[in-house]
């Protein structure tokens, strides 16, 4: 009887060592969650690729030389322009300077002058947004679809 409790013994504590041993890391600390993945993607400097504006399918080269810093983290942040064309309504494209805080999923930006971009694709060396701009007529040729594609830089 007693060769029996003894070998129970070993066994509740061999098997208590393998339940400790498969929970390593112990704080349960699962990574990051998907939007700091998102965010970490997208924070940095994105210059405009060739032929990266098109509004509808017209490619639009006055935005050549377009540069979009976004910086932030879960909670939000901002985004500054440079290389906006001159022309009367680019702004309403893109302002010098907006915050931005994830929409409704972390493939939505919302930014403050009430753009909503959608993150067609990001990865750590390109960036396509698509949004509507809808300026009610006030400046023409800048109402519609846009897509921008972007190259990292840094």
């Amino acid at each position: 009887m007693k060769r029996v409790t003894d070998l129970l013994t070993a066994l509740v504590f061999i098997s208590l060592v393998v339940f400790i041993s498969c929970n390593k890391g112990g704080g349960g600390d699962d990574g990051p969650t998907p939007q700091e993945e998102q965010v970490a993607k997208l924070v940095g400097t994105w210059v405009l690729a060739t032929d990266g504006a098109k509004l509808g399918t017209t490619v639009r080269p006055e935005w050549e030389g377009l540069t979009v810093v976004i910086s932030g983290n879960v909670d939000g942040g901002t985004i500054a322009v440079t290389g906006i064309p001159s022309d009367n309504g680019a702004s309403d494209v893109w302002p010098s300077s907006a915050s931005w805080t994830f929409g409704g999923s972390i493939s939505e930006l919302d930014r403050v002058d009430g753009i909503s971009m959608n993150i067609q694709s990001v990865t750590d060396t390109q960036l396509i947004v698509t949004f509507n701009v809808s300026t009610s007529d006030r400046v023409t040729g800048f109402d519609g679809s846009w897509t921008f594609t972007f190259e990292k830089s840094s």
